[in-house]
C-alpha cells in the first residue's frame, strides 16, 4: 500500500517517546536535543560520531545511550544501546543527503497521526 500503514501509539508511552525523539533528531532541532539528551560529538568532517544519552523518563529507563557516526552530511551507522545490555546497529546505504521533503511529505510520511507533545523541561 502506497499510503503506508498507521500505527497508534496512545497506548504505549515508550514507543511513543521513541519516535518523538528521532523526530527532534531527524529535524535537526539541537535545543530541543539537548534538552532530551545530554550530547556528546567528537570528530571532523571526514569522520564524527553523535552520542545521546536520555536525561528522563521513559527513554532513560530502557535506554543507554544511541550513537550515530557518519561523514559530512551522510549517516553511516546507529548504535542503540539498552540498559539490559542489549544494543542494535542499523547501518545506512546509499543515503541521499541532497533530498528535501516537502511540508506534505513531513506530514503524510513520519508524522501522520503524530501530533508532538513538548519535551518535559529539565534543569
Amino acid at each position: 500500500d502506497s499510503q503506508g500503514d498507521s500505527l497508534d501509539l496512545s497506548d504505549n508511552p515508550m514507543t511513543r517517546a521513541f519516535v518523538d525523539n528521532f523526530v527532534a533528531l531527524w529535524s535537526g532541532d539541537r535545543a530541543r536535543l539537548e534538552r532530551l539528551y545530554r550530547v556528546g560529538v567528537r570528530g571532523d568532517a571526514e569522520h564524527w560520531e553523535l552520542t545521546l544519552e536520555p536525561r528522563g523518563a521513559p527513554m532513560d529507563r530502557f535506554i543507554r545511550s544511541v550513537a550515530l557516526e557518519g561523514s559530512g552530511a551522510t549517516l553511516a551507522s546507529m548504535r542503540v544501546d539498552e540498559l539490559d545490555g542489549d544494543y542494535t546497529v542499523t547501518r545506512f546505504d546509499a543515503v541521499r543527503s541532497d533530498r528535501r521533503f516537502s511540508p506534505e511529505e513531513v506530514q503524510r510520511i513520519f508524522l501522520q497521526g503524530l501530533p508532538l507533545a513538548a519535551p518535559p523541561e529539565h534543569p
